[in-house]
């Protein structure tokens, strides 16, 4: 930016002292006798100009750019310092209420203001009825968190007056501020990297007009800069990049003012620019009523006018001084795509609005930011997508479905996941734009309700539940047990987590088996030997215990037996090693020998020389080696119809995919009870399970459509006429 004039550091009296010492006009005609006249009244079309100056303040001149152009029709002088009445209130941590400070060394000596700490403005520049005073308030909130300086800046007089004159007020405002800042610099002997400037409104451009007479200034923040005199202006009269070193935007009232009343800009000005909700028009909020020519009315505060669209970037930004991690904010091309959820989720790491967003690196490419806040404070969001599998009766049924989230103590409320058609099967998505932080998502809860009475009573649930978190991209897996009735509330939990790595399951047995034998050990070593008296006075309490000890011991060595027998037949999953992708490089190096020859004795049916050629082949594979499970294998296999080529491979994928897991092969965050039930409901044995997976995978090595035929062609090709039927 570029003002007319300079400031001195030297011979500072008071703000409220300084008068104006000379104006230049075109004669004729002469100026009016009194100088409120001459400030307020003047105007001069573009082949005219005046200019009126402040000492120590500089010159302010009403000419382009600052007046007659397109976008500035009206032009303006200044007033005076002593019209405009502006005050700076500091607030810090040791003092309870503002201390009003002045550049001058008497003042900022009786302060509290510390040169050791960093420094924040904070500048109105719409003051909305009964919330005149909110700098004040958000000084004190940053000062619950922060031990910082804040200081105030109140121009009440200069801003509630009509709206071209309240614009060129702002300048005088900007080089009060600037005169300000430059005096404390040279007295603590502080850098313009140690100051931060907030300005809301018009007073976001009073804050970049100020960094542009300063320099160096490590951070302004613009709160829903005004548009009119200053969107597609020259970046001299506005807030640009320039005028800090980091210069974030958030626009909340950006509709365009010509036709629907929107004072913010639109337009993107910053390092970083935030439209939460697309930036147009705010939750809980409506649309701006008026017409453009009641702007100096509403600005005067004559006409009742409702600004909720324009003061939420203030009062964002105030929560975001206690709770910035609700205001996560997603890099997308604009509001619809956002809307939509193709900028969902963070590919990296996303900023956060409000105070913290100085915290982001800026990079080349987009740096307009959109995030959805809620209707009333707290306004902050934790965003989610969550993808759910429905399951109940085969025919579809008209109603309504819900999720909540849990994780610690906190639980979300309730969020609508499908209105319409409930399908079995169907898979249904949503954004869930959650009120709390719930941490660590622990639990997932459904309900559903029918849209009308249903006599059959249905019921459905959630068979599987995929979220993933916005800011990271953490991705939560659940699955339902069991299906609910209307109304009713489904806790759906984490997934089992299955693992048939067998060097875990033997290292787990033995820990386990050693722990047992170590209690049982303990119980016989406590039996003492007491003299003959004390033996006889204890010995029906001793009968007891030894009794108590021998059925422990038994129960300890059934657990012992029980468990090795459970896992005595788990060799065979050393073979499944065979296709697991993430071992590929290593056996493209070192054949696993060992788990062929053990494949090959666990399933007779298997080729073994067949099953080592495919195996060779794909560990030389990159295509392969990228894979990343079992499951990504088969698809790979039969969606390229590879089934032939690899047919042995495919043989040992169905049976590893199809291994039952039961509670003791895999771990699961539940209670102890609940292992125990799961345990208690399986009626099958694994050797029962296993068979039951082999005969299916069988079954469907026989189901093909040449079958007798060949049979016959086997039969006809033997010279005796006899053979072993190889095929079951």
């Amino acid at each position: 930016m570029y003002v007319h004039g300079q400031l001195s550091l030297y011979n500072s009296p008071s703000f409220t002292s300084f008068t104006s010492t000379h104006i230049h006009a075109p004669p004729p005609p002469p100026p009016p006798p009194a100088p409120k006249a001459q400030f307020s009244l003047w105007s001069f079309s573009s082949s005219n100009s005046a200019e009126v100056c402040f000492e120590d303040l500089g010159c302010f001149s009403d000419e382009a750019p600052w007046g007659g152009t397109p976008q500035r029709p009206i032009a303006r002088l200044p007033w005076s310092p002593e019209e405009i009445g502006t005050r700076f209130l500091l607030f810090t941590q040791k003092n309870r209420y503002y201390q009003e400070i002045k550049p001058d060394k008497q003042t900022m000596k009786a302060s509290n203001y510390s040169g050791y700490k960093k420094t924040r403005f904070v500048i109105p520049g719409y003051l909305q009825r009964g919330d005149e005073d909110w700098p004040q308030e958000m000084c004190k909130s940053m000062l619950t968190w922060e031990n910082v300086n804040c200081i105030a800046v109140e121009w009440k007089k200069g801003v509630q007056t009509q709206y071209a004159q309240a614009v060129n007020n702002g300048r005088v405002v900007s080089a009060q501020v600037a005169f300000m800042l430059n005096f404390i610099k040279a007295y603590y002997r502080q850098t313009a990297d140690k100051f931060e400037l907030i300005g809301h409104s018009l007073g976001a451009h009073v804050a970049g007009e100020t960094g542009s007479l300063v320099g160096g200034l490590a951070r302004i923040t613009g709160l829903d800069p005004t548009e009119p005199y200053f969107q597609d202006c020259d970046i001299s009269v506005r807030l640009d990049t320039t005028d800090a070193t980091f210069v974030d935007v958030i626009h909340t009232d950006g509709l365009p003012f010509n036709t629907q009343l929107g004072l913010g800009m639109s337009e993107a000005i910053g390092h970083v620019d935030f439209y939460p909700n697309g930036g147009e028009l705010m939750p809980g909020c409506s649309k701006n009523k008026g017409k453009p020519t009641d702007l100096d009315a509403i600005w005067e505060g004559t006409k009742k006018f409702d600004a909720c669209n324009h003061v939420r970037a203030y009062q964002y930004f105030e929560e975001s001084l206690i709770k910035s991690r609700g205001f996560v904010a997603y890099p997308c091309s604009d509001k619809d795509t956002f809307a939509a959820g193709k900028c969902f989720p963070c590919a990296d790491k996303c900023p956060l609005m409000g105070l913290s967003a100085d915290k982001h690196t800026v990079t080349e490419g987009v740096n307009n930011f959109f995030l959805t806040t809620g209707n009333a404070t707290p306004f902050g969001r934790y965003s989610y997508r969550a993808t759910v599998t429905l399951d109940g009766p085969v025919w579809p049924n008209p109603g309504f479905m819900y999720l909540a989230l849990v994780g610690g103590d906190e639980v979300t409320q309730e969020h609508q996941l499908h209105v319409g058609m409930l399908s079995p099967g169907s898979v249904y998505e949503v954004l869930i734009n959650a009120e709390v932080d719930v941490g660590e998502v622990t639990e997932m809860r459904f309900r559903w309700n029918n849209h009308i009475w249903n006599p059959m009573v249905p019921k459905y649930g959630a068979s599987k539940i995929e979220l993933v978190r916005g800011k990271d991209r953490k991705t939560y897996h659940f699955c339902g047990t069991g299906n609910v009735a209307e109304n009713a509330i489904q806790s759906v939990l984490p997934c089992q987590k299955r693992s048939t790595d067998p060097i875990k399951t033997r290292q787990a047995l033995d820990n386990f088996s050693r722990s047992i034998t170590e209690l049982k050990d303990k119980l016989a070593s406590e039996d003492t030997h007491p003299d003959a008296q004390t033996a006889a006075a204890e010995a029906p309490r001793r009968t007891r215990r030894c009794d108590n000890v021998a059925v422990a011991a038994h129960c300890c060595d059934i657990m012992i037996k029980q468990s090795k027998a459970r896992f005595e037949k788990a060799r065979h999953l050393e073979s499944f090693e065979l296709i697991d992708p993430e071992l590929f490089p290593t056996f493209k190096t070192s054949f696993p020998q060992k788990q062929l020859d053990i494949a090959s004795e666990s399933f007779p049916m298997i080729c073994k020389e067949k099953l080592k050629s495919e195996l060779m082949v794909m560990y030389s594979s990159a295509e392969f080696a990228a894979l990343k499970s079992a499951m990504s294998l088969l698809r790979m296999l039969t969606e390229n119809n590879l089934q032939s080529t690899f047919s042995e491979t495919l043989k040992l994928t169905q049976i590893n995919i199809t291994t039952p897991v039961t509670s003791a092969e895999s771990e699961r965050c539940f209670s102890t009870l609940k292992r125990i039930k799961s345990f208690l409901r399986s009626k099958m044995g694994q050797d029962r399970l296993n068979a039951l997976a082999m005969l299916s995978i069988e079954r469907e090595f026989i189901r093909t459509p040449d079958f007798n035929d060949m049979v016959i062609d086997m039969f006809a090709a033997q010279k005796t006429r006899r053979c072993e039927l190889l095929f079951k």
